[in-house]
């Protein structure tokens, strides 16, 4: 299966796991998280009523809710009270004694002293409250004589439940809720009471209190557009995250198809959007893709020069390889002068230590370079070192050689044979090219080393060429030993290995009138 076919069902069924959760939470969840927020919302309104009540003395400001509350003042003393409604305010004086008595039982109950899980005290407030009751229903019916036949299966109500809530030291909420036996409708009564000093508040408030069940059906009825649009949802989230995924990727391997295809050192990056993680990805492969060009171009720049190496090295060993078939056949055969073996042996063995010593410049070269690791190399104890070897050759044409340092100690990242060998080509160049009695200055500072011989003078010639291998200044004549050439070759080819630049110039000292080669080795900036 496809990346898109995968990631469009992976993300499908999370969206349709992602609806039903949501579905259910609708069905089953949210109607009585409904009914519970209703009644906490009822709750909440009888006890600011009665706390506005208490603060203005009326209710005639508070915001309705969906029920409906009066308010009652009760004065510490007297027969009367003080009635307050959304749209009234009032008074009302107590002739009927039991509803007097009924008030005097409220006055005598101290909020703070009562037990809200007193049974006696809530039975003799039912008592009293329902004798207050019949006086009043018994005083109606003094003036109006009505008759009514009830239907036993009609309207039946019978108690849902009973709470008290205690909301602070002064102030009691009684909740008591009925319920329709005919239609399951709950019908709750919230009556609040504060007291002070001189007044005691009292706030009924009715409503219908919310059942899960009304809400049900309307869920119910939702459930084909929920599923509908549960499902268009999935399907069109899906279809634009998998494209949104997938893209990218298949730009990406294209791309890495086209690469393949072409040369490494056509380096283009890719385009770059986003910082999510494809972006990062990208932004990796381009660093990867930029890295490999590099290194393809560094490695095409070494073979060339490698190509041209061992062309010059076969062409080089060419000449005492035939020098020495010719000594070698003419001593065989007696020819003329070669019939002299014990003259033209040592010759003989010249050539060979000629051919040994530029067969053994090639191996060290891949040798070096191919088992050490970088660390760091002091350099001034490293020249030290080297300056030592070379200081017979130096003491035979009279020659000084020097180190100056800026500091104690100079360390050079990298490969310490390498640097070996290439400040001992240097040093061993400057004193084959030296004068005699002349003097050799090596200056050695953060990233660079200079080696400056004088009197000396590169030949205009053969300056632009002086690092390509087996160029040299030496004549024939000069001496027996010919250098073959390699030295700065080789030293220049390693310092690219390390990161340095090598050069040479000619320089004139116009205060003594010499002549001076200096040859600089300083690191590349990137």
């Amino acid at each position: 299966m496809k990346l898109s076919s995968k990631t469009f069902l992976y993300s499908s069924i999370i969206s349709l796991i992602a609806g039903t959760a949501i579905f259910l939470y609708l069905f089953f969840l949210m109607p009585s998280m409904y009914a519970d927020f209703k009644q906490k919302e009822h709750l909440n309104y009888a006890t600011s009523a009665v706390n506005k009540l208490k603060d203005e003395g009326t209710l005639a400001k508070v915001k309705n809710s969906d029920d409906y509350a009066i308010g009652v003042i009760i004065p510490k003393e007297g027969n009367y009270l003080k009635l307050s409604g959304g749209g009234f305010d009032g008074k009302v004086s107590i002739e009927n004694k039991n509803v007097l008595k009924l008030v005097d039982f409220i006055r005598s109950n101290d909020g703070k002293k009562i037990d809200l899980k007193d049974s006696e005290t809530n039975e003799e407030f039912s008592k009293i409250f329902d004798d207050a009751r019949d006086e009043i229903f018994n005083s109606i019916n003094n003036g109006l004589k009505i008759t009514f036949k009830e239907d036993e299966n009609y309207l039946k109500y019978k108690k849902a439940y009973q709470k008290y809530h205690r909301v602070d030291e002064n102030t009691i909420i009684s909740e008591y809720s009925i319920k329709n036996a005919n239609t399951d409708y709950q019908y709750t009564t919230y009556v609040a009471f504060k007291k002070d000093v001189d007044y005691i508040y009292m706030v009924i408030s009715a409503t219908t209190t919310p059942n899960a069940k009304e809400i049900t059906p309307v869920v119910i009825r939702a459930i084909p557009m929920l599923i509908l649009l549960m499902i268009l949802l999935s399907f069109g989230v899906s279809a634009i995250f998998s494209r949104e995924i997938v893209n990218p990727i298949e730009k990406l391997a294209k791309d890495a198809e086209s690469r393949a295809s072409s040369k490494m050192t056509n380096y283009k990056p890719i385009e770059v959007r986003g910082n999510d993680e494809i972006s990062n990805l990208t932004r990796t492969l381009n660093h990867l893709y930029k890295n490999q060009a590099d290194n393809f171009e560094r490695l095409e720049y070494e073979n060339k020069r490698r190509e041209v190496f061992v062309r010059a090295s076969s062409h080089e060993l060419r000449t005492p390889i035939s020098a020495a078939i010719l000594l070698t056949d003419g001593m065989i055969s007696n020819i003329g002068k070669f019939s002299d073996r014990d003259k033209y042996l040592p010759e003989l063995k010249e050539k060979l230590w000629e051919m040994m010593n530029i067969v053994d410049e090639m191996v060290n070269i891949n040798y070096i370079e191919d088992n050490n690791i970088f660390k760091e190399v002091d350099i001034r104890t490293l020249c030290e070192k080297i300056i030592k070897k070379h200081s017979l050759k130096a003491e035979v044409k009279n020659i000084e050689i020097i180190c100056n340092t800026n500091s104690e100690k100079v360390v050079f990242n990298g490969i310490d044979e390498i640097y070996e060998k290439i400040i001992s080509n240097l040093i061993s160049n400057a004193i084959e090219h030296t004068e005699k009695g002349g003097k050799i200055e090596i200056y050695i500072e953060k990233d660079k080393l200079r080696v400056i011989n004088s009197p000396a003078k590169i030949d205009e010639k053969i300056k632009d060429d002086i690092f390509e291998p087996f160029v040299s200044t030496v004549d024939e004549g000069e001496s027996k030993d010919k250098a073959h050439g390699l030295g700065l070759y080789i030293a220049k080819y390693f310092a690219s290995i390390m990161g340095f630049d090598l050069r040479a110039e000619n320089i004139l000292d116009k205060l003594d009138n010499i002549n001076k080669v200096e040859m600089i080795m300083e690191r590349k900036n990137d």
